[in-house]
């Protein structure tokens, strides 16, 4: 029995809801949500981690079109702003035309937009700068409301490819330090482009950033599939979280036809959303905009009164989808307003109404418009038929599409005049560029571009110049793409400038193809397209009109080359054009042509003096500036491939033109390459002299771009010769890394980085610190693909310290395979590219901890190995260090089986050494003092030989080198191990606690298994935290155990048989001996701002670091 009265209370209700038709479905859909409560709390949750946890998470949301997902993420967006988080929001466009990283540009606005909020906006400005360095002065030309929040940028703009990814990663960081919790949402990722998608995977495989939750909505599972396609090496280290949305239910169909309609009585709502769901089958936005139509056609009202169900089932069936609810709907509209609205819908999902209206205006006669046209009326009755959504902006009037579904369906209207409409498009745009009304210059600088683009005839025919403007336009427009780093981008529209000048006709066209066809070069290099990159640089060679026009395309090629390890091409290809500007290398030089270049030289420069060289007038011809660039390339590559006579033939030759010719910025890198030359050649002196004339010449240039190259060549091979300790080493690197960084020099900072990370090994850093800031060293450098092969340098330095530091299932003790890399793999690797000083670094590294952990064969094999491919001997600390192994190896094995098999190359290494350290190199005397106390233990008579170690153990206390007073104990506990126990146990529970102090845990647990019996002192237990030096057992003890310098009770430095007094020799070490550790604390505080120096919240921080471990 049906209630009457019950029925007409519900009745009276639905006609009251209904009595403000202004108050739309959309606006009362937002404040319920059916169905959806599982995905809600997944969302809420993922927020909530990302907010309390030092971690970030990316939310992969799928589902069809019009399911929900974007109602979705207003629930989410409700909970983050009741928290003050910052929640942005970008959406790609069907059309896929606008400039490059629009959506990246629109959430960063966001955020900048959430800043300007805050309180103290200079204090955020300040922080930022710190931050973000000179990576904030790139966004501010890329972000408009990053300007408005900081300011104009008034800085050069640098030159630097790759750079939006890692300013973006920057940026963020500082954001989430200053403002707190990031909410990203990358809506419709199924139109998104290469570029972008590149952005975003660079985000989501940056293990630094925290407090970051990014959600990716897509309709089609293959763009999940893309943006998981990493490159090799790469993986996500965010967590990851799939929710697929399905349908409604029935019953949830049900609660939302009752909201949206009002009507909550039983068997009307039941039969009324039946017929719905059969209909649209759970699709939510299909639900919604059906339940507006049957309202506006008053179905509902006569349904609700019980007259009317026959002409619902009759008006469903006339409806298949929600396109046909488009249709119908569009259709109401005059074809005035839909010509309108299909212009609208070729601007974007969002466009500027103003834009549309100067469209309309200017070109209404090819848009079949009457002049007169109201395009604000239009757009009005547009958004009360609700096919737009206005947004209200201070300065512009900016409108949306409804949905995509309708702009899809404007955009299938008329498609025979679409030419009219990209024309009409494309010219206003073109003629609002350069003006003061529209502020997004760059938008109208690629919409005119596209559209212009795609009706050519159009353009040819309208103007007599129109040719060559759309030429210049299209360049314009290349080199603007070039700059923010979007490649893909760049090749397109070189390829479409090149031909609208006739298929890059360099006869007509030459200026402009010569342009396009750089801009094509560098997009190629930087995708890593080496064939096409050829042809074009060949291209470019046989049409070019001069040298100058060349000179740019042969560094793009020597680049592009050196991304795919081909230095031995890099070489021919350097000696060929040498040969054509009159300055010719032979590719294989003899030895009796290099002694007489040296000789040469050095006459040349006896009768000049240092401050002469200073005082060089600058060099003007630009065929020896380009012979001094080629010349350069081959000293890099030479080194690479160990060809030692190549590398001494360049550099003499880059010192005498430089001396003839004079300065330019390649003066300071050739003299630093003669300092490298002479150490080769074992002239200290000299190479420290001439280390400290290229840094004075650093001083005098202008130009960063020669900073880094030289840093790193001063470094490496001059500098060390005379210092007191490795400090000033890593100061000079950073200076190199940074400037390399700021200006583009990509390879050199890498090349930087790595020595810097070498020379912090080898001085005793603490392992878990240098292997936090190797691997975010390692993490920022891969986004420069095109140096890959730069990087892998750093790879078994990096294996090393995991070796000795960290347990892993993943890694092997005494081979270099592990979670970073496989010995085998890297070995076939450099051996294919023929880079045999990468080779070298992995035999280096692999002899190290074959030592460290007493696999003396393979230590043999390595020794053996470095002898045979190593030419280059004796230039830098490392090399001292590794041929210091290998003579500790052929001690070992002579030990071992009782013979002096191999003790006239320890002999020899040790005389050599001798010299090294009595012209000034203390920082080698540890490794001479603990080789001859090694050598003396071959000996029967064991007479002075405990004091031979301890002087080779104080000289390591006095520069702080924590790991060769570690090694020190050890060697000399397994020297007494059978004639002196209690000797043997002092000295390697020594060695245990110094190895403790530097992190090498594993080697810890070694000795602790393999000496179990002998350690009598008591030792901390090895634990997942580990502290830093500072707070390690030795450094807590008391000064009355440690070598006491000032009393004399031990000596720093022994006799060395060198003609020098004992009282001269403390006086030198007395300067340095730093028993305090303030040495290694200034160090390790230098190389803390490797990362991000001006932070406060230092992500390098020790306490930090031994929280995580």
């Amino acid at each position: 029995m049906v209630d009457h009265e019950n029925q007409s209370r519900h009745l009276n209700r639905y006609k009251q809801a209904n009595d403000h038709p202004e108050n739309t479905e959309q606006d009362v859909c937002q404040e319920k949500i059916y169905g959806r409560s599982h995905e809600v709390s997944l969302l809420s949750l993922s927020y909530q981690r990302i907010s309390l946890q030092k971690f970030s998470e990316v939310f992969f949301l799928r589902g069809e079109i019009g399911v929900g997902k974007t109602h979705l993420l207003v629930q989410l967006q409700q909970e983050t702003l009741k928290n003050h988080a910052c929640f942005c929001v970008g959406k790609f466009d069907q059309l896929k035309r606008r400039q490059p990283f629009e959506v990246i540009i629109d959430i960063l606005d966001t955020i900048c937009h959430s800043l300007s909020q805050t309180d103290d906006l200079e204090l955020v400005r300040k922080k930022l700068r710190a931050k973000c360095g000179v990576d904030l002065d790139y966004l501010i030309s890329q972000v408009p409301k990053l300007r408005s929040l900081i300011g104009e940028n008034t800085k050069s703009t640098i030159r630097l490819f790759s750079r939006f990814k890692s300013a973006c990663r920057r940026f963020l960081k500082a954001v989430t330090a200053i403002h707190g919790p990031v909410v990203m949402v990358f809506d419709d990722l199924d139109f998104s482009d290469k570029d972008s998608l590149s952005v975003i995977q660079s985000l989501i495989t940056d293990k630094s950033l925290k407090h970051i939750l990014i959600i990716l909505t897509y309709s089609d599972e293959a763009t999940k599939g893309e943006v998981l396609d990493l490159e090799k090496g790469q993986e996500i280290e965010w967590k990851m979280t799939q929710l697929d949305i399905s349908p409604l239910r029935a019953g949830h169909t049900r609660s939302l036809v009752a909201h949206l309609t009002g009507i909550d009585f039983g068997d009307k709502i039941r039969r009324l959303s039946t017929l719905i769901f059969e209909k649209t089958h759970g699709n939510s936005y299909f639900i919604t905009e059906l339940i507006h139509e049957l309202k506006s056609e008053s179905i509902i009202d006569r349904f609700v009164e019980g007259d009317s169900h026959d002409e619902l089932i009759e008006y469903l069936n006339s409806i298949d989808s929600v396109t046909c609810l488009w249709n119908k709907r569009i259709h109401k509209l005059h074809e005035i307003d839909q010509r309108v609205l299909k212009v609208a819908s070729l601007l974007g999902f969002k466009f500027d109404g103003f834009f549309l209206e100067e469209a309309v205006k200017l070109c209404s006669n090819h848009l079949q418009l009457p002049e007169n046209t109201d395009v604000k009326s239009i757009l009005y009755r547009a958004s009360k038929q609700r096919v737009l959504r206005v947004d209200a902006d201070t300065d512009t009037s900016q409108y949306t599409f409804m949905h995509d579904v309708v702009q899809t369906y404007l955009l299938n209207l008329w498609p025979r005049t679409n030419d009219a409409y990209h024309y009409a498009i494309g010219y206003v745009a073109k003629t609002k560029l350069n003006s003061k009304v529209m502020k997004n210059q760059d938008w109208l600088l690629f919409t005119s571009v596209f559209n212009l683009n795609q009706v050519r005839q159009m353009v040819v025919d309208d103007d007599d110049d129109g040719q060559d403007e759309m030429v210049k336009l299209i360049l314009k427009a290349s080199n603007c793409a070039l700059f923010m780093n979007s490649f893909v981008t760049v090749t397109e529209l070189s390829h479409n400038g090149l031909f609208w000048t006739n298929g890059g006709n360099w006869g007509t066209h030459y200026e402009s193809t010569l342009s396009l066809t750089n801009n094509l070069i560098k997009a190629y290099q930087e995708r890593g397209y080496m064939v096409e990159c050829q042809k074009n640089v060949n291209l470019v060679i046989q049409n070019a009109r001069c040298l100058e026009d060349k000179l740019e395309v042969y560094f793009s090629w020597i680049n592009c080359l050196q991304s795919k390890g081909k230095y031995a091409a890099i070489i021919d290809f350097c000696v060929d054009h040498l040969e054509e500007i009159g300055e010719g290398v032979p590719r294989q030089p003899s030895k009796l042509q290099v002694i007489f270049e040296i000789i040469k030289t050095r006459n040349r420069l006896r009768r000049r003096s240092f401050s002469s060289i200073l005082e060089l007038p600058k060099m003007s011809d630009k065929r020896k500036i380009l012979a001094l660039r080629l010349l350069s390339a081959i000293i890099l590559n030479s080194f690479f491939l160990q060809r030692r006579e190549l590398l001494f033939l360049a550099s003499l030759k880059s010192v005498r033109i430089t001396l003839a010719y004079g300065s330019c910025e390649e003066t300071a890198f050739t003299f630093a390459c003669y300092g490298m030359l002479l150490a080769f050649l074992k002239n200290q002196e000299g190479a420290y002299r001439f280390g400290e004339l290229a840094n004075r010449l650093l001083d005098n240039c202008q130009l960063k771009d020669s900073i880094s190259p030289a840093t790193c060549v001063i470094a490496f091979s001059c500098l060390h010769w005379q210092q007191r300790g490795l400090d000033k080493l890593i100061t000079v690197l950073l200076k190199g890394y940074r400037v390399g960084n700021q200006v583009g020099d990509i390879q050199w900072a890498i090349l930087n980085g790595v020595t810097m990370i070498g020379v912090s090994f080898s001085c005793g850093r603490h392992l878990h610190e240098l292997e936090d800031e190797t691997r975010t060293f390692c993490f920022r450098m891969t986004a420069y693909d095109n140096y890959k092969d730069f990087l892998t340098l750093c790879y078994p330095l990096w294996q090393c310290i995991l070796n000795l530091s960290v347990s892993s299932q993943n890694t092997e003790n005494c081979e270099l395979t592990g979670d970073i890399m496989n010995q085998g793999e890297m070995e076939v690797q450099y051996l294919e590219t023929h880079n045999y000083t990468g080779l070298l670094i992995l035999y280096g590294a692999c002899l190290q901890v074959a030592f460290y952990f007493k696999d003396i064969e393979l230590a043999f094999e390595m020794a053996e190995k470095l002898e045979k491919y190593s030419t280059l001997r004796g230039a830098s600390f490392a090399c001292n260090q590794v041929k210091f192994f290998s003579a500790l190896t052929y001690i070992r094995l002579d030990r071992d089986k009782a013979s002096h098999k191999y003790s006239r190359k320890v002999d020899k290494f040790i005389k050599d050494l001798k010299k090294t350290v009595a012209k000034g190199t203390v920082s080698c005397a540890p490794l001479l003092l603990l080789l001859q106390a090694e050598r003396s233990s071959l000996r029967e008579n064991k007479q002075g030989l405990k004091k031979k170690y301890d002087d080779a153990i104080a000289s390591a206390q006095a520069l702080n080198m924590v790991n060769f007073q570690a090694l020190a104990n050890e060697c000399a506990g397994l020297v007494f191990l059978v004639c002196d126990p209690y000797l043997s146990d002092h000295y390697l529970t020594e060695a245990l606690e110094y190895y403790f102090q530097w992190g090498a845990m594993r080697k810890v647990e070694q000795m602790e298994t393999e000496y179990a019996s002998l350690l009598s002192r008591s030792r901390p237990k090895v634990v997942t935290s580990i502290s830093s030096s500072k707070g390690s057992t030795l450094s807590k003890r008391s000064k009355s155990e440690t070598t006491n310098v000032d009393k004399g009770e031990t000596a720093i430095l022994p006799e060395l048989d060198l003609g020098l007094q004992l009282e001269k020799r403390k006086g030198v070490l007395a300067d340095f001996t730093d028993p305090q550790g303030l040495q290694f604390e200034k160090e390790k505080r230098i190389f803390a701002d490797f990362a991000d120096a001006e932070e406060e919240d230092n992500f390098f921080d020790s306490k930090n670091v031994s929280n995580n471990r």
